[in-house]
């Protein structure tokens, strides 16, 4: 942990920023909080966006929203990835 006066680019923490942004800064202050780096720290977040897809996987859907949902999909396995 950092000697307090430390300069740490997450402590500097603006409420007129978006809201993810909000967030992922919470999470990192967490993180140094803990001493670690979580893996899979988007996991919740992914499973929730997979679960709202469910629905979609076997509905009949105009030509635009079948891409737009295989779309989605491969995105959702490249950011599991990234995630860890």
């Amino acid at each position: 942990m950092s000697a307090f006066g430390d300069y740490e680019p997450e402590d500097a923490w603006d409420p007129g920023d978006p809201l993810p942004l909000l967030i992922e800064n919470l999470l990192r202050r967490l993180e140094l909080l803990e001493g670690a780096v979580h893996p899979r720290r988007y996991g919740v977040l992914l499973d929730e966006i997979e679960s709202r897809l469910d629905v979609f996987r076997n509905a009949h859907l105009p030509e635009r929203d079948r891409v737009r949902f295989e779309q989605l999909m491969e995105d959702l396995e490249t950011l599991r990835q990234r995630d860890g």
